[in-house]
C-alpha cells in the first residue's frame, strides 16, 4: 500500500515538473515591435563573467569555468555569421561586448536595440546564466530604459 502511495505521488511529481513550458510572452506591443526595426540591432557577443565564475563550486570549478568559457567561445563563433546571413529585421547591425552593451543601458541609448543571450529558467525568469535547468535563448531588449522585461543577473 505504502509502496503504490509513493509511486503515485512520485509520479504526479514527475508529471508537473515534465509539463513545464516555456511561456509565449512578448512584453512589447505591434506598434513597439515596429519601432524596432527603425533603431540599430547590437548583438551581444558575451564575456566572461568574474560573478558567474566566482559561483562554480570549488571542487569542479576549473572544468566548469573551462566548459563556460568554451560555451561563450563557441556562441561568439557562430552569432555572427548566423545574424549576417539571416537578420533581416533590422537594416543597421552591430556587434559588441556586454560591456560595451552596458554602457549603451547606462546612456539610456535611444538609438539602439540589442539582442542578449540569456536562460530561459523555470518559473518564467530571464537570467544571463544558469547551470541548472534552462532554455537558451535570444532576448530583444530596447536601450533606453522603457523595457517591461528587465534582463535579471542571477
Amino acid at each position: 500500500m505504502h509502496r503504490t502511495l509513493l509511486l503515485l505521488a512520485g509520479t504526479f511529481l514527475f508529471l508537473g515538473r515534465s509539463n513545464a513550458q516555456i511561456a509565449e510572452r512578448i512584453w512589447a506591443e505591434p506598434a513597439v515591435l515596429k519601432s524596432f526595426t527603425k533603431r540599430i540591432l547590437v548583438v551581444e557577443l558575451p564575456e566572461p563573467n568574474t560573478k558567474v565564475i566566482d559561483d562554480f563550486p570549488k571542487k569542479t570549478a576549473a572544468a566548469d569555468e573551462a566548459a563556460y568559457r568554451a560555451s561563450l567561445e563557441n556562441y561568439r563563433a557562430v552569432i555572427r555569421p548566423a545574424i549576417e546571413e539571416h537578420w533581416k529585421y533590422n537594416s543597421q547591425i552591430e556587434f559588441m561586448t556586454t560591456s560595451q552593451i552596458v554602457e549603451l543601458f547606462t546612456k539610456k541609448s535611444t538609438k539602439h536595440v540589442v539582442l542578449l543571450r540569456a536562460v530561459l529558467t523555470d518559473g518564467g525568469g530571464v537570467s544571463v546564466f544558469s547551470r541548472y535547468m534552462g532554455v537558451p535563448a535570444l532576448v530583444m531588449t530596447r536601450t533606453d530604459g522603457d523595457q517591461r522585461c528587465p534582463r535579471r543577473v542571477r
